[in-house]
């Protein structure tokens, strides 16, 4: 009796044993990627597997992706169907177009530096690394503007610079640097101006200025600042308003020649015209 109660205790922990190493491997089976999808949220085969019914794109067989294909391509099947026009791309990095940037080296009090020519930069600067170290004895005063870069991002300034600058033949007794604490020495519009320089398109012709045909066609109309000789100009008054009269007011001595001189140039240019008194 003894015997048979050994017996069957034994063979109750031996069929223990055997469900938590079967309960064990289905956990394991369970954490396994699906072999037809790839994913680890349930088992392969498994009713609600996304790859079922979907044609491989690797093999040509279905119930699988291609991402988890384990067979050779097929030589009769169709290649991979290209993303539609309005598939959604994904860019992990942008790196700029591999291409020198454009240097123009120019003479600044004796010395030549080669300056990065930026015509959207409206004003030249040089760092002052720079400028300590080729121009030990100039001075940095400090009266930089306020200048900003992409995004209205404020450009720390140590102040300005005031050097002579040379290019071929072209000289400049004393240009004023804007001097920033760090970036590039710059070619601005300004100093691009300057010293003469122009843009030209591939034929040789400038482009600084955009033409157009109205230009070619009537070239008086755009000369000058035209004058209207067949209109008489009525200005838009309003019958309730009555005109006041005003005493004449007098001019500061400190302004008189500059009115006058002012008064003089619309004259010759027939801008306005002499009257000997109000109408």
């Amino acid at each position: 009796m003894m015997t048979d109660k050994l017996t069957l205790t034994r063979a109750v922990e031996v069929a223990f044993q055997l469900d938590v190493k079967f309960a064990a491997r289905q956990g394991t089976a369970a954490r396994r990627p699906c072999g037809n999808c790839g994913s680890s949220s349930h088992q392969s085969r498994a009713p609600n597997c996304p790859a079922k019914g979907q044609r491989c794109q690797r093999c040509g067989r279905q119930n699988h992706f291609a991402r988890v294909c384990r067979s050779v391509p097929a030589a009769d099947s169709p290649p991979p169907r290209p993303p539609g026009p309005h598939a959604p791309t994904t860019i992990h990095s942008v790196g700029a177009i591999s291409r020198r940037l454009k240097c123009c080296t120019v003479e600044l009090d004796g010395v030549c530096l080669p300056l990065l020519l930026d015509t959207g930069a409206s004003k030249s600067l040089l760092n002052v690394s720079t400028v300590r170290r080729l121009f030990p004895l100039r001075t940095i005063t400090a009266d930089a503007e306020d200048l900003y870069g992409d995004g209205h991002s404020k450009i720390g300034m140590a102040g300005t610079i005031t050097l002579a600058v040379r290019y071929g033949t072209k000289a400049l007794p004393a240009f004023t640097f804007q001097v920033s604490h760090q970036g590039a020495n710059l070619m601005g519009f300004d100093l691009f101006c300057e010293l003469g320089f122009t843009l030209v398109d591939n034929s040789g012709a400038a482009i600084l200025s955009v033409g157009s045909p109205w230009h070619q066609r009537w070239p008086a109309l755009f000369s000058g600042l035209g004058c209207l000789t067949a209109f008489d100009h009525q200005p838009l008054l309003k019958p309730e308003v009555h005109p006041v009269i005003q005493p004449i007011r007098r001019l500061p001595l400190t302004l008189r020649d500059d009115v006058t001189a002012e008064l003089q140039k619309l004259l010759d240019a027939g801008i306005i015209e002499r009257i000997d008194a109000s109408l």
